[in-house]
């Protein structure tokens, strides 16, 4: 009974990467069409503790090629470092409006600190589009203008692709950029074959007024993915969802410093992802299948049939992989895709342990 439940898991998988692949073959990219009107976007960024980012976000920032109307509006989410001196040489030279506002965590009120950071940014926005990002960025100097030709009139909410930026670091730096970029590969993948998928809030765009039709974070309630929750509750309206086309990255951001750290970005993304009714939870699941199936398989403990559906799912996962780096403009290569396969083992072991090791998350030193 056990073998014929992993077998059909495993084709189940299976369909699934196939019916990805063939979603992502026939997909054509949705061009922008010719620039209206500068559209007016305000720029939020919520930031804890992160002076030594400041400097690159705003000088890249500061560097936009973009003729029409912007703000940046920075909320300082309680942090307690210099970050004030970092920003008096950009707060009279800056080419737009660039605010600060103090966000005073309550709580009282069943948000994160970084969803009420959000919404008093938000509150302060005078412009019709909100672009939500983070401290620890840094953009191509065409960023709002990709923007621009995003935010399309039928459009309420398209998100971006950021990848990492290529830092020295060595192997446990490239594991991760070969994560970020799989990961958007897979949100890009899971939108096209219409699987409501994901994204990250530190590139993403959404009209003011839809943001305010679905109650902003207190819509969406307390989430340590608060960026996947406004997604979801967006396709649960019925609006207007998609990716910026082409799907290239003009947003970077940077590895974690340390294992430490990466561990519990690991966690928040895990447990507030994988939540009960999200389609992630259950690829989620899938994918620890075939990757608990396949390492069985190597050791020779299961039956012939499934030993040969775990290898075939290995082999479609790297197709996949290759195709969907393509598709998103990705200069990752599939061939690492091996390597990366030992250090998602280690991820979902590390996962399940957790649960008992580490029953509560800590992002930024706070309980999330």
């Amino acid at each position: 009974m056990i073998s014929l439940a992993v077998f059909a898991g495993l084709a189940v998988y299976a369909a699934l990467l196939a019916w990805l692949i063939a979603r992502l073959i026939l997909h054509r990219e949705a061009r922008p069409g010719a620039p209206g009107a500068p559209r007016g976007m305000s720029v939020i960024i919520p930031f804890r503790n992160e002076a030594h980012r400041l400097e690159s976000l705003l000088a890249s920032l500061a560097g936009q090629l973009y003729a029409g109307e912007w703000e940046v509006i920075l909320v300082n989410d309680g942090s307690d470092d210099d970050f004030r001196n970092t920003m008096t040489p950009f707060v009279n030279n800056f080419p737009v409006p660039l605010r600060l506002v103090d966000s005073a965590f309550d709580p009282a009120v069943r948000l994160t600190s970084k969803q009420q950071a959000l919404e008093s940014g938000v509150a302060l926005a005078r412009h019709d589009w909100l672009l939500f990002t983070d401290a620890d960025m840094a953009f191509e100097e065409d960023w709002l203008a990709s923007w621009h030709a995003a935010a399309a009139p039928g459009c309420d909410l398209v998100f971006g692709h950021t990848k990492i930026a290529n830092t020295p670091g060595g192997p446990f730096c490239a594991m991760q950029r070969f994560q970020l970029e799989f990961l958007f590969a897979t949100a890009y993948a899971f939108h096209g074959a219409g699987i409501g998928g994901s994204c990250m809030g530190n590139n993403l765009l959404v009209k003011k007024s839809a943001y305010r039709r679905v109650g902003g974070q207190r819509g969406i309630g307390y989430s340590i993915v608060e960026d996947r929750d406004l997604y979801a509750a967006f396709r649960r309206r019925g609006m207007s969802v998609a990716p910026a086309e082409p799907f290239s990255a003009r947003a970077l951001t940077y590895p974690c410093d340390s294992f430490g750290r990466f561990y519990h970005q690991m966690l928040r993304w895990a447990r507030g992802g994988f939540s009960p009714g999200s389609p992630l939870l259950w690829a989620g699941l899938l994918l620890t299948l075939q990757n608990a199936a396949f390492v069985v398989a190597v050791a020779g403990l299961l039956s012939p049939a499934a030993t040969t559906i775990a290898f075939v799912n290995f082999v479609l996962t790297v197709a996949f992989a290759a195709l969907g780096f393509r598709k998103i403009g990705s200069r990752e290569s599939a061939f690492f895709f091996p390597a990366y396969y030992l250090f998602m083992l280690a991820e979902t072991a590390a996962i399940v342990l957790s649960f008992f090791l580490t029953p509560k998350v800590v992002w930024k030193r706070r309980n999330v």
